[in-house]
């Protein structure tokens, strides 16, 4: 709680505490969503959450992208007529694109605050190339292995979340960042 939350003198306190017990209106109010957002954004421990979401998100991702190559090279499941060097042509990208976010998210845990900001940007970047998957306005990757329209954009909607929260938390974090370290700006 801020000091300019709080009642200035005691004798408003105890005007409040009887007008609660008369059941009329308080004068204390409750935090608005923008206020509430805003010192929740300067909280150092989003930090920490920003950094551990888009590391386990990340590696999950990697892990996924690695399938299906594996998947196709062993015949293993239901691959339809993708051949291992079209699951490369889409893996590698993609690969690159989640370590160097493995990287950044490093660099975030570190105090860094420029991390923050390209997490936050590329977040919104891969939130917007999933709405355009899901709007069917590009082609996925992976397309030969999703058959099944309802399947992938079961699959591609649990991507796009992931990556919209990846936008609400690192841009979180950016702010704390900010905040905590303001001349550290731009520190290596």
């Amino acid at each position: 709680m801020q000091p300019e939350d709080r009642y200035s003198s005691a004798a408003e306190l105890k005007a409040d505490l009887l007008r609660n017990l008369r059941h009329e209106r308080i004068a204390a109010k409750p935090l608005g969503l923008a206020s509430y957002a805003n010192r929740m954004s300067r909280n150092y421990s989003r930090v920490g959450e920003a950094v551990g979401y888009v590391t386990i998100c990340h590696t999950a991702l990697m892990l996924w992208v690695i399938y299906w190559p594996i998947c196709i090279l062993f015949q293993i499941g239901d691959t339809h007529s993708m051949t291992i060097r079209d699951s490369m042509r889409d893996a590698i990208p993609l690969l690159m694109v989640h370590a160097v976010s493995i990287y950044l998210g490093w660099q975030m845990a570190r105090r860094h605050v420029w991390p923050a900001v390209i997490l936050t940007t590329s977040g919104l970047l891969l939130t917007i190339f999933q709405l355009a998957i899901l709007g069917r306005w590009i082609t996925p990757p992976f397309s030969g292995v999703y058959a099944d329209a309802r399947l992938r954009d079961i699959v591609f909607s649990l991507v796009f979340f992931l990556f919209a929260m990846q936008t609400i938390l690192c841009a979180f974090a950016w702010r704390a960042l900010a905040y905590h370290s303001p001349r550290k700006f731009l520190r290596y």
